[in-house]
């Protein structure tokens, strides 16, 4: 199967994906579709999907290719996780989890073979802006947090050697110190909640405001941009 496995038939799809993996093993699952609308009490029930979860899916693909345009051995990586990654889109609004606690703008879940990635549909095509400031690229945001888990979730990027993780930490620590300081920074108040969120947090600003971070961090850019772009 391609890349992308959607369960719907999706004419806004041409599997951008596949722009950066032409050849992708048939047995690799890739990313799977599905999608919730809320239900009774705010629970989340399978639906079909609408047109702007059919646009938000169209988006994720665009974004993730864009974002693994020059590391296709992640993005393979990803597509053939035992389960392939499943990406449940929620449409609509007043959902609520299981412990009835209001959510959401994304999150990452990974269980065993089951790498699972959650948007809310709305965030996907119109995030970044209104109240919640501080979410400047959902989908890159969680798509960190997915590459953070191949190799350890430990907030710090695979395959990084020792000389590049330790200029990492001394970076991360003076980024903390600007933002407990209230010094200026590209960065938001959410990367200081622990090593995980800073990373993902660290590639939304890499890839929305680049120019921001190469003049106030230049190591943290060349790190991300090393590793985007090897």
């Amino acid at each position: 199967m391609p890349p992308s496995s959607k369960k719907s038939d999706n004419a806004l799809l041409e599997d951008p994906l596949l722009q950066v993996l032409p050849e992708l093993d048939d047995d690799c699952p890739g990313f799977v579709f599905r999608y919730f609308s809320p239900g009774p009490h705010g629970l989340r029930r399978e639906t079909k999907p609408t047109k702007i979860s059919l646009e938000a899916e169209n988006k994720i693909l665009t974004r993730v290719a864009t974002v693994l345009a020059d590391r296709p051995d992640i993005l393979q990586r990803l597509c053939c996780l035992e389960n392939g990654v499943e990406v449940r889109l929620h449409q609509g609004h007043g959902f609520r989890d299981e412990e009835l606690e209001v959510y959401f703008f994304g999150r990452t879940t990974v269980h065993g073979d089951d790498a699972i990635l959650e948007f809310a549909a709305d965030e996907v095509l119109h995030g970044g802006k209104g109240d919640h400031s501080d979410v400047m690229d959902v989908i890159v945001h969680e798509l960190m947090h997915l590459i953070d888990y191949l190799d350890d979730d430990d907030g710090i990027l695979p395959n990084w050697n020792t000389k590049q993780r330790h200029a990492f930490e001394t970076a991360r620590m003076s980024e903390w110190v600007k933002l407990k300081t209230d010094q200026a920074t590209p960065m938001v108040a959410y990367a200081l909640t622990n090593d995980v969120e800073f990373l993902a947090v660290l590639a939304e600003v890499y890839w929305v405001k680049p120019k921001a971070l190469k003049q106030a961090n230049p190591t943290l850019f060349t790190l991300m941009d090393g590793f985007f772009h090897p």
